[in-house]
C-alpha cells in the first residue's frame, strides 16, 4: 500500500497501456513496480527507535552526564511552540551541533528522525550546516502554542471541542481559517487562508487535521479533537485536494494524454515533487510522467486521492480508493475473474479477454495489478480487492 508527509506523523501518534498479446508476455510489468515513490515525510516514523544508537555519527553528540540531560530536558519541555518555528528553545534553523548543545541526550533514531527526550522528534536536512527539515513536536510536550485570538495559547492535549459546534463542517473550517490567519499574521476578517492556499482540511479515521503552509494540528478523533501532534516543515502551497472523476480510457485526474504540462500545473499547481522525472502532485497521491512533447506518457492516481470511478452496472457505481471490488467476482480467487469483470464493463461486454490473452495480470505479494487494453487498476490482493491504484499510460 502506498503511504503518504502526513503519514509519517499520523505513525507517530499511533506509537507516539499494452497491445499485443505477445508485447504483453515480453513485458509483463506492472506500470507502477519501478517508479521511485518519495513518501510525505510524515509517513515513515514511530514512537521508539527501533536502534537506538541507529543513524548517529560518532563525534558529532557531544557526552553529558544523565543530570545534564535530565536539566536541559525539564528546562526545554516548557518552552513555548512557536508555529512553524521551533520548539524546546531550538528552530528550523538551529544546526545539528547547536541543538545538541542545548536539547536532552537524544534516545535513538528511527528511518531518520531524532528522538527527544522533550517528546520531540527531528529529521536533519542532508547539506550541511543540517537544520530540521521535519520537526515534530509530541502530546507530551509541556509549553504551549499561540493559535490566535480569544484562544490564546493552549496547551498539547488541549480538546478542541469547546471550539466547535458538534458536528458542524462549517465550526471546523471557520476555526482552521482562523488559526491560519494568525499563523500567517493576518486580520481574520479580511485574510482567508484557503483562499491563499496556506491552510487545508483534512481528516482520517483517527485525526481531524488542521493543515498550515508551515505544519499542521493533529486533532485526535478519541478525545474530544485533543491536541495530540504539532509538526513543522518547509513552507509549501496548499491546494485544495483534487476531486476529478477517474474515466477508464479517457483522463485521471482531469488529465489526458494529450494535455500539456503547462495547462496541467496551471490548473492543479506545481509538483509537490520531483523524483527521477516522476512527477508528484496533490499530496502524492497523484504521479505523472511527462514526456520529451510534455505530455504524459503515464499518469495515475493511488490511495489518498478523492475523486471516483465510475463502475457501470455495478452497486454503488461510484468507487474510490479503499472500497472493495470483490462484488464485480464474487467467486474470484486470484484476481482473473476480477479481470475478466473489468473488461466486460470497460472494453468490450461480450469477451473474455483471458481466453483471447487481451488482458494482463501481474501478482505480487500484497497486491495484483490488471492491465486492460486502455488502462490499469491495482488491488490489495486480499479478498476484499480494495482499490488501490488507477491509470493509463502509453
Amino acid at each position: 500500500m502506498f503511504a503518504t508527509v502526513l503519514g509519517l506523523v499520523l505513525v507517530v501518534a499511533a506509537g507516539f497501456s499494452c497491445t499485443k498479446s505477445s508485447e504483453r508476455d515480453q513485458n509483463r510489468e506492472s506500470y507502477t513496480k519501478n517508479l521511485k515513490s518519495p513518501q510525505k515525510d510524515l509517513d515513515r516514523i514511530t514512537t521508539e527507535p527501533t536502534n537506538p544508537d541507529g543513524g548517529m555519527v560518532a563525534g558529532r553528540i557531544p557526552e553529558i552526564s544523565p543530570e545534564e540531560s535530565l536539566q536541559r530536558k525539564l528546562r526545554n519541555e516548557v518552552a513555548p511552540i512557536e508555529f512553524g518555528a521551533g520548539a524546546g528553545g531550538i528552530t528550523m534553523a538551529t544546526t545539528f551541533d547547536e541543538a545538541h548543545a542545548v536539547l536532552a541526550k537524544p534516545t535513538g533514531m528511527f528511518n531518520g528522525l531524532e528522538i527527544f527526550p522533550e517528546d520531540l522528534r527531528i529529521r536533519w536536512s542532508n547539506q550541511e550546516p543540517q537544520t530540521p527539515s521535519l520537526f515534530i513536536v509530541g502530546s507530551n510536550y509541556k509549553g504551549k502554542v499561540n493559535i490566535g485570538g480569544s484562544m490564546g495559547s493552549v496547551d498539547m492535549q488541549t480538546p478542541f471541542e469547546k471550539f466547535l459546534v458538534p458536528n458542524d463542517a462549517a465550526t471546523r473550517t471557520a476555526l482552521l481559517k482562523k488559526i491560519g490567519s494568525a499563523f500567517e499574521g493576518k486580520d481574520p476578517a479580511s485574510y482567508d487562508c484557503e483562499a491563499a492556499f496556506t491552510c487545508r482540511l483534512d481528516e482520517d479515521e483517527t485525526f481531524l487535521i488542521f493543515d498550515f503552509k508551515k505544519g499542521g494540528l493533529l486533532l485526535s478523533k478519541a478525545k474530544q479533537l485533543s491536541l495530540d501532534i504539532i509538526y513543522f516543515q518547509p513552507p509549501r502551497e496548499l491546494r485544495p485536494f483534487l476531486r476529478d472523476p477517474l474515466v477508464y480510457k479517457q483522463s485521471v485526474a482531469g488529465i489526458t494524454l494529450a494535455s500539456t504540462k503547462a495547462a496541467t500545473e496551471a490548473r492543479i499547481g506545481a509538483a509537490v515533487s520531483i523524483n527521477n522525472g516522476t512527477h508528484f502532485y496533490d499530496d502524492f497521491s497523484l504521479i505523472v510522467i511527462w514526456n520529451a512533447m510534455n505530455t504524459p506518457s503515464l499518469v495515475y492516481v493511488r490511495t489518498g486521492y478523492r475523486g471516483k470511478l465510475t463502475v457501470t452496472g455495478a452497486t454503488p457505481p461510484q468507487r474510490g480508493f479503499g472500497d472493495s471490488f470483490a462484488d464485480l467476482a464474487p467467486t474470484d480467487t486470484d484476481g482473473r475473474g476480477l479481470m475478466r469483470a473489468l473488461h466486460r464493463i470497460y472494453e468490450n461486454p461480450n469477451q473474455d479477454c483471458v481466453a483471447l490473452a487481451t488482458c494482463t495480470l501481474i501478482s505480487g505479494e500484497d497486491e495484483i495489478e490488471i492491465q486492460l487494453a486502455n488502462g490499469f487498476f491495482g488491488f490489495s490482493k486480499d479478498a476484499s480487492r480494495k482499490l488501490l491504484y488507477f491509470g493509463i499510460g502509453t
